[in-house]
């Protein structure tokens, strides 16, 4: 049974908007007091709050309208999910526990990933490499967009994915080369993260999270090729203008391997 809170107030002389010192933004619990307060010495029927266990409100009326009402339908069936807006539950997961974990620390890795592309990003353009800088910002976009896809894959599937703490990037090097090499190795990193989660959904038959894996896979293989390719075309550049050449034209030269360049 469905009752209105026009109805209730009614009968307590109340209705909530218009009652003695109410404002336009009294809250149902609020209103429920007055109406105890209504309850105490009025000589009709008391109001009681039994089996309410959630409303959905509309106003009617506008600011033009003093005598606004608000109108809220309360539900007495407690199995009335679509009327349970206070208290949203999540659906039950369908990903095995521990391709979720697997998930979890792998978006957690990307995550980490990114903010180290963004420390590598700041060093070179602290050292007016900005070819090489705009590079691994973009890098660093790209890795947050992978986490992103495993966290929407997560939450499709009814699962709360889980942030950790990230921590501080390494922010000295010696040179452009160990800057290249430190990103071959967060990249082979995250190969052996992806393989991870991909032997995870195997022996789960977890066969939806094997499909999202395919596609990083896939993504890994170009990562390291660019890698790869960064590092011998560093440690081909041998002096101060074969380098400042190489941060020119470094963003066009990976666009082979899949990376995008303006």
């Amino acid at each position: 049974m469905n009752t209105t809170w026009d109805e209730r107030f009614a009968t307590a002389d109340y209705v909530y908007g218009t009652e003695p010192n109410a404002s336009a933004t009294s809250s149902p619990a609020s209103i429920w007091s007055s109406l105890a307060s209504a309850n105490a010495t009025s000589s009709r029927a008391p109001v009681t709050t039994a089996a309410v266990p959630s409303c959905r409100c509309s106003r009617a009326g506008s600011a033009q309208a003093p005598d606004a009402v608000q109108r809220c339908t309360f539900s007495s069936d407690p199995d009335d999910d679509d009327l349970n807006l206070l208290n949203p539950t999540m659906p039950k997961s369908n990903v095995p526990a521990k391709v979720l974990s697997e998930l979890n620390r792998q978006l957690n890795h990307e995550l980490s990933a990114a903010h180290n592309y963004q420390a590598l990003s700041l060093w070179c353009a602290a050292r007016n490499l900005t070819g090489f800088a705009s590079f691994f910002s973009r890098q660093a976009g790209e890795e947050r967009e992978h986490a992103e896809k495993m966290i929407d894959h997560a939450l499709d599937r009814g699962a709360t994915p889980e942030l950790a703490a990230l921590p501080a990037p390494p922010r000295e090097f010696a040179s452009l080369l160990d800057i290249a090499l430190q990103a071959q190795t967060m990249e082979q990193a995250n190969t052996t993260g992806i393989n991870a989660v991909y032997e995870a959904a195997l022996a789960a038959k977890d066969y939806p999270a094997q499909v999202l894996m395919h596609w990083f896979i896939n993504e890994q293989v170009e990562e390291e090729a660019w890698c790869a390719e960064m590092v011998d075309r560093v440690k081909g550049a041998s002096c101060a203008g074969s380098l400042s050449d190489l941060d020119r034209h470094i963003e066009r030269q990976l666009a082979g391997d899949g990376k995008k360049a303006d």
